[in-house]
């Protein structure tokens, strides 16, 4: 059991997945050589992007 719990930001944890799933991406990509990884990088990073933008919002 956790004594001092902390409070875990859901809007730190989104960023953290996006750049993880970006991350996972990128490396898929350069190993295999298939484009359609690059082509998911359309969808991950505008993600990041909008995910970045909302955590900066006051």
């Amino acid at each position: 059991m956790i004594r001092d719990p902390e409070k875990i930001s859901i809007k730190g944890m989104t960023l953290f997945i996006l750049v993880l799933t970006n991350a996972i991406v990128l490396r898929t990509a350069l190993v295999t050589g298939n484009e359609w990884w690059y082509a998911a990088l359309v969808l991950t990073i505008p993600l990041l992007l909008i995910a970045i933008w909302n955590i900066r919002k006051p």
